[in-house]
């Protein structure tokens, strides 16, 4: 039984790919790909795969996301009913939820003031993890150490 919907669980995206964009054939592209041939990949569908960074921006019933590959950034604008629920969104205490987006690539969008984005139409996400930063206690001590010698002249004035 799980077998059979697992099965049926994998095959969902697939089947929802191809209903959302039928007749189109997604190439995977990177974000040097895209802004390297802006010209050759606009208006064109495209497969894009990168960790959801920074805010993400609510704007009625579609939301803002910026997704980096590792090399730069990109802008990307989806329905929030086509965006999986996110866990973590990438900054210095978690790396992001990776989304593999599908989607129409615009290097000047004119329904967003002439900006590159992407408008995905289909994501899945791979969860993201929190990331611990252990405190440096050589650095601490270092620090409480300076603070104390700047305060000593101060408090012998």
């Amino acid at each position: 039984m799980r077998g059979a919907l697992a099965m049926r669980t994998a095959f969902l995206p697939a089947l929802v790919a191809a209903l959302v964009l039928p007749g189109t054939a997604a190439a995977q592209v990177s974000s040097s790909e895209l802004l390297e041939g802006a010209v050759r990949f606009d208006g064109q569908a495209v497969r894009f795969r990168g960790e959801v960074i920074g805010d993400v921006m609510s704007r009625g019933d579609h939301v803002w996301l910026n997704v980096s590959d590792g090399q730069n950034t990109l802008g990307v604008w989806i329905a929030g009913a086509a965006l999986p629920e996110l866990r973590h969104v990438g900054r210095y205490d978690a790396r992001g939820d990776v989304l593999d987006l599908q989607g129409v690539f615009h290097r000047a969008c004119p329904e967003h003031g002439g900006d590159m984005d992407l408008h995905a139409e289909m994501a899945m996400a791979t969860a993201g993890a929190p990331t611990p930063h252990a405190v440096d206690t050589t650095r601490l001590v270092v620090a409480g150490v300076l603070l104390l010698a700047s305060l000593a002249p101060w408090l012998g004035w």
